[in-house]
């Protein structure tokens, strides 16, 4: 996880002002941009129309993506967390984030 946190890190301070603010202001676009450069490279990055629609439901207080295993439910939630850690860097926040099993919530 440090090592995705650094990637993004360093491709946030590559983008141009316009980019960022896109970044800031967008989820989906955070997540296709920024939290997929950060993915590593023996494993491609899930793209498609799910991943989208699930940015636009987590922009709901209170959402819940139920699908089968292997689509990017966690890593979708993951860059949520991501996204709002972004925007809310000087500001005192709680997000709960829960999992199925102890290991895949260790591991985000």
């Amino acid at each position: 996880m440090r090592n995705k946190k650094r990637v993004v890190t360093n491709m946030l301070q590559e983008l141009s002002q316009e980019q960022f603010a896109m970044a800031l202001a967008d989820f989906t676009y955070f997540t296709n941009n920024v939290f997929a450069a950060g993915w590593p490279d023996y494993e491609p990055f899930l793209r498609g129309d799910h991943i989208d629609e699930w940015c636009g439901m987590l922009k709901s207080p209170n959402t819940c993506i139920i699908s089968a295993r292997k689509h990017s439910k966690s890593n979708t939630v993951y860059s949520y967390v991501m996204w709002q850690l972004l925007r809310n860097a000087r500001k005192d926040f709680e997000i709960l984030y829960v999992s199925f099993k102890k290991e895949l919530a260790g591991y985000h």
